[in-house]
């Protein structure tokens, strides 16, 4: 069914499929995820917060939200968790405190882009004192560096974390992304 909205968007069908079938074919790496996410959903971590480092990533969350939230909340299914999104440095800013120094009842998937670290416009010069280090840095070098410190400062804070990196968003890493989230659930 999506494959049509898909299609319609400009988005390469076939691509897709492959990417799928990739997963298919090769799920071991998905399996290792699956096995740390169930164990960190069982007892105290009833939340499972989804957070997407990459605004063309964004997207990709709501769709989880609702693979997750509608396949696993069913009844006499007690494993499951319950999916909250977080985006970028946004949220970073605005949550990571709670994440961190809160209830320790959540399990956190960071889903980023590696070939993020070389997009977006470098930083020419720094408007501010102390901030020399930014400049001829890219900004996509700079969001993806804000989330490894997230996941450092998650991962020294005592909370469970889990890394889902895909090498470059493209039809064919989406597909198998998709797909490796249907297998999971």
């Amino acid at each position: 069914v999506g494959l049509i909205p898909a299609a319609f968007a400009g988005l390469n069908i076939e691509a897709l499929r492959v990417g799928a079938s990739q997963a298919v074919q090769s799920p071991r790496d998905w399996l290792r995820f699956l096995s740390s996410v169930l164990e960190s959903t069982s007892g105290a971590f009833r939340i499972s917060v989804f957070w997407t480092y990459s605004d063309r990533l964004k997207p990709f969350g709501p769709w989880l939200q609702q693979l997750w939230s509608e396949s696993l909340g069913k009844p006499g299914i007690e494993s499951s968790s319950t999916p909250m999104l977080s985006h970028g440095s946004t949220d970073q800013h605005s949550l990571l405190q709670q994440y961190m120094e809160g209830r320790n009842d959540k399990n956190y998937v960071l889903i980023r882009e590696k070939a993020l670290e070389t997009r977006g416009l470098a930083i020419n010069e720094t408007p501010f004192k102390g901030n020399d280090f930014l400049a001829g840095k890219k900004m996509g070098q700079i969001l993806y560096s804000q989330s490894r410190g997230t996941e450092m400062a998650l991962r020294e804070a005592g909370r469970p974390v889990q890394i889902v990196e895909i090498p470059e968003l493209n039809e064919n890493t989406l597909g198998e992304l998709m797909m490796s989230f249907e297998l999971m659930v």
